[in-house]
């Protein structure tokens, strides 16, 4: 068998089949490429021929510090995403900041979801070593599909359930109207000719690669990105946490004052700063 690190799917980023997936989701769904079993590696998304390999482990990759040199809007945009107190509306909405980032050649979303292969087939592992297998694209099902020119106007529409006046593909006081999918879990990834997001790539093969040894620096971004194993969503007074990795509620540890001396003070302005 061989190893491959992919690139499989961008947060942020207008894809050519008029789609923006929010960061928020492609974070909370990335887990779902390993559960409730490894998701297939297929070709062509061809589901009735047997896979080329599996996914065996993804790493959600985020790169808002470098959006965010080149459009400072980007931070406070992900601000609000990361914030559950956010309403849909909101969250809906913030997809046309990334949709007009799209247009700007530097800018390349603000994460991915970067994924390990097995591959086992012999005819794709070759197929895989010599480059003809390249760029890839991913297949799910999403609950939920959102217009972004009705979040413009002020409302939500969501294409699942209802419908609106706006074409997906049309440019409506110069936005173009595009669907913002919504709670989905992944059900494939594979090698295709002409992917909707060009930057999903395989990026590295061999034998025995692992994502455990990644760090900041591993990628080829001049800024660079964070790689979160376990990240954890909070509501501000609760309990609990949300664990992205697996979407396990845990409990938040307590911090007092009393655990820190003078000298801490530095560290304890820190946590307990709203920022």
């Amino acid at each position: 068998s061989l190893r491959a690190k992919v690139r499989m799917t961008y947060a942020g980023l207008r894809t050519k089949n008029r789609a923006v997936y929010l960061p928020s989701e492609h974070f909370k769904s990335a887990h779902t490429f390993l559960t409730p079993y490894h998701k297939p590696v297929q070709v062509h998304h061809q589901d009735h021929i047997d896979p080329i390999g599996r996914v065996v482990d993804v790493r959600y990759v985020d790169t808002t510090i470098a959006a965010a040199a080149i459009d400072s809007r980007v931070k406070q945009s992900m601000l609000k995403l990361r914030d559950e107190r956010s309403t849909l509306l909101d969250r809906v909405k913030s997809a046309n900041l990334f949709l007009e980032l799209s247009q700007n050649p530097d800018y390349k979303g603000v994460g991915h979801i970067l994924g390990l292969w097995d591959v086992s087939d012999p005819d794709a592992i070759q197929k895989i070593l010599d480059g003809r297998y390249l760029t890839v694209s991913t297949g799910m099902m999403p609950k939920h599909a959102f217009c972004n020119i009705c979040a413009a106007e002020g409302h939500v529409t969501d294409w699942a359930k209802d419908f609106c006046e706006h074409e997906r593909g049309r440019v409506y006081d110069g936005l173009e109207c595009v669907a913002i999918p919504t709670d989905y879990e992944w059900e494939e990834v594979s090698p295709v000719n002409h992917p909707a997001a060009p930057l999903s790539q395989v990026i590295e093969v061999g034998q025995g690669l692992s994502l455990n040894d990644l760090t900041s620096t591993d990628l080829t971004e001049s800024v660079p990105q964070q790689v979160f194993e376990d990240f954890y969503l909070m509501t501000k007074g609760s309990d609990t946490a949300l664990r992205i990795r697996d979407g396990i509620k845990v409990d938040v540890p307590k911090f007092s004052n009393k655990n820190y001396s003078q000298n801490d003070s530095n560290e304890l302005s820190s946590i307990s700063n709203n920022d």
